[in-house]
């Protein structure tokens, strides 16, 4: 799955709203979910604006959606993934790179806020970057080091994420 192209997301996107519109528990852990997740997206309705360094499949989400709420939780909106639009994106790195300079490199790109924590997913932004195209969860009081490596494209990471029916999946015991 790592030789996924752009328009891998908009397959996955879809895919997803297809299949969870409507709220239904899942296994986490093999256990039941407390509550119904959900999906839903907003498409972007006029042309991206904004104009920001990202990798290729970021800008393909861009050009479609504004944004994504993923596995939902829709009673306390306490659970799921929202990768935000880009002026949110701009927001939340400015913010990540004034309040936490020390764990930032220069790249980094803050495209999603996890709810019910303060996690961060950030895609690495920097095209001369060994890791560009990387997807990194930043924790909100771990050093970088410890920030999760949980795809090597957006696109690698929705499909995992998917694929885990919105379990944080890096959190899981074996995983590496």
């Amino acid at each position: 799955m790592n030789d996924l192209v752009p328009e891998d997301i908009h397959e996955i996107l879809s895919m997803l709203e297809r299949e969870w519109s409507e709220p239904r528990q899942t296994l986490h852990n093999g256990k039941p979910t407390v509550l119904p997740l959900s999906v839903r997206l907003e498409r972007a309705t006029k042309a991206l604006e904004v104009v920001i360094p990202a990798p290729p499949d970021v800008m393909s989400f861009w050009s479609e959606f504004r944004s994504a709420r993923l596995f939902e939780d829709q009673r306390h909106s306490q659970w799921g993934l929202v990768l935000v639009p880009p002026e949110r994106a701009l927001e939340l790195t400015d913010r990540l790179f004034r309040d936490r300079a020390r764990d930032t490199a220069q790249g980094d790109l803050v495209v999603g806020e996890f709810l019910g924590d303060s996690d961060l997913l950030i895609v690495r932004a920097d095209p001369e970057a060994a890791d560009y195209g990387s997807v990194l969860v930043a924790l909100p009081l771990d050093r970088r080091k410890d920030w999760h490596r949980v795809g090597s494209s957006l696109a690698d990471f929705l499909h995992k994420y998917a694929s885990a029916e919105g379990a944080k999946y890096w959190e899981s015991p074996g995983w590496s």
